[in-house]
């Protein structure tokens, strides 16, 4: 008799919000819009109100950073995308892209691509470089992945043919590509395309 009587409220309980064991649960759902999680009804103490000014999950925060902190830049931000004339040492994390601030260009400490005018008549690097075939300009993905698969480091090459195109990763670990789009009379004309690192 105790079996029988037990299986009513057990159905009860699993399948009506309206039932005594599920009325005032917050499990009820969209059903007893009071108890429902995502609307911080009144009757589920577990529902909260967003603070009066407090930024959603949505605005480049992740869970557990304070909202007083700069929002993280996702992988495909662009810092500088434009021409840049390159007639010596040249760092790509500079913004715009300019003159290196490193006294001696042959050694790693901001220089990322130089042009010697006296003794060379291409393009060297002092970081990882790729050679990228393709005409189109890549995205960031695929200069990062074009770095990892085809990578050569440091100043072991020389770009001197109009039309070359290098994926760049910079002294500061940033991602770029270069295109050497025109010889110019004290160098290269470039378009240069930088991209934000992670944060």
């Amino acid at each position: 008799m105790a079996a029988v009587l037990a299986v009513p409220l057990c159905l009860a309980a699993v399948t009506g919000c309206g039932s005594m064991i599920c009325k005032d649960s917050a499990i009820c759902g969209d059903g007893n819009k009071g108890n429902d999680l995502r609307s911080g009804g009144g009757g589920n103490a577990g529902g909260r109100e967003p603070r009066p000014g407090a930024e959603s999950p949505s605005d480049g925060l992740e869970p557990g950073d304070d909202l007083g902190r700069e929002p993280r830049t996702t992988p495909g931000t662009v810092r500088f995308s434009g021409e840049v004339l390159i007639t010596a040492e040249i760092d790509l994390d500079s913004d715009p892209p300019g003159h290196s601030d490193a006294s001696n260009p042959l050694v790693s400490g901001g220089t990322d691509l130089y042009y010697f005018p006296l003794s060379m008549t291409g393009i060297s690097s002092m970081v990882t470089t790729a050679e990228w075939k393709d005409d189109r300009t890549p995205t960031r993905a695929e200069c990062d992945d074009s770095l990892v698969r085809y990578a050569v480091t440091g100043a072991v090459d020389m770009w001197s043919e109009v039309g070359t195109s290098l994926c760049v990763r910079t002294s500061e670990g940033r991602t770029a590509f270069v295109h050497l789009r025109e010889r110019a009379e004290t160098g290269y004309m470039l378009d240069v395309v930088t991209w934000e690192k992670d944060r």
